[in-house]
Formats: structure tokens, C-alpha cells, sequence
């Protein structure tokens, strides 16, 4: 745990570090990723990277508690998907291959329960984590490549230290 306080700037060594995945859906579609022929403009290649913690830092939110305690959150929060650009692609021609809506509002849900020991400190970490699909579009000679963000779940890094 000293390593991992070290490299991670901790002012403390924590007793242990806890993490928790909560998925806000669990029906990924899969993009259609045979795209041939093409021609200037279309998407020439699209990779479906699946669900990830793509943002590890920048936490949207973050919190201490100190036990004992029997902590629950349940948020319901509001995200919109991203892209990098379309390279001269049509928005809905790249909607329909990477298999979401892009710059639209995403629910994302969840409920967690931690009980927190009378002895402990609990710091809390939460992030978006997002559905991620790589793409490319023809712009010529060659392919340009970007990459689109769906939210779709929270996952959160929880650090104990004694108190």
C-alpha cells in the first residue's frame, strides 16, 4: 500500500483500496463494423471498444466519510455523449455505425451501500465510465480516426485510511 500511496501523491497510506462498477444499462448494441466499399466522406472502419473508465483523472465527483457509518448514495445524473469529429462525415451516417446518438443527454443511475467502520475514514471517488467505439473516416489518401463516448455507468474508487 506504501508503493501505491506513492505513486498515486496520497498524503496517507491507506489501510485498502476498494473498487465498485455499477453499469447504468446492460444492453450494448454492437456497431455493424463491415463498411466496405466507401467512398470520401463515409466511415471506413469502426472498432467497438466496450464499456471503460476512460476518464480516471477526473473524477466528477468526490467525498470523505468517517465511520461509523452506513453510507449509502443513489444519484441519477445527466451526461451527454462526445465525439472527436466527423472529418467530413454525416453525424447521422456515423450514429448509425458506432450504434448511439452523439451530443445527446444519457441517463446514468446508481445506488451503493458502504458501511464505514467507527475506526475508519472512507474517501470516495466517483466517475463516469462510458461505452467507447473507435472510428475512421475517409477523407481521401488516407483515414482519419476518432473516437465516440456514450455514459453508461459510474464507477467508484474507494480509499480507507484508520483513523
Amino acid at each position: 500500500m506504501e508503493k501505491i500511496a506513492v505513486e498515486q501523491g496520497l498524503e496517507e497510506v491507506p489501510v485498502r483500496i476498494e473498487y465498485e462498477y455499477i453499469p447504468s444499462e446492460t444492453d450494448f448494441s454492437k456497431p455493424d463494423q463491415v463498411v466496405t466499399p466507401y467512398a470520401k466522406g463515409d466511415i471506413c472502419y469502426v472498432n467497438d471498444l466496450g464499456s471503460g473508465w476512460y476518464n480516471e483523472n477526473y473524477p466528477y465527483k468526490t467525498f470523505l466519510i468517517d465511520g461509523p457509518d452506513t453510507f449509502k448514495i443513489s444519484e441519477t445524473k445527466s451526461f451527454k455523449s462526445t465525439f472527436d469529429g466527423t472529418f467530413g462525415a454525416s453525424k447521422a451516417g456515423l450514429e448509425a455505425k458506432i450504434g448511439f446518438k452523439l451530443e445527446q443527454d444519457y441517463t446514468v443511475n446508481f445506488t451503493s451501500n458502504t458501511p464505514v467502520a467507527s475506526n475508519e475514514s472512507v474517501y470516495f471517488e466517483l466517475f463516469t465510465t462510458h461505452h467507447k467505439v473507435k472510428y475512421a473516416v475517409d477523407t481521401g489518401p488516407t483515414c482519419n480516426f476518432g473516437h465516440a463516448y456514450k455514459p453508461n455507468g459510474t464507477y467508484i474508487k474507494k480509499t480507507i485510511y484508520k483513523k
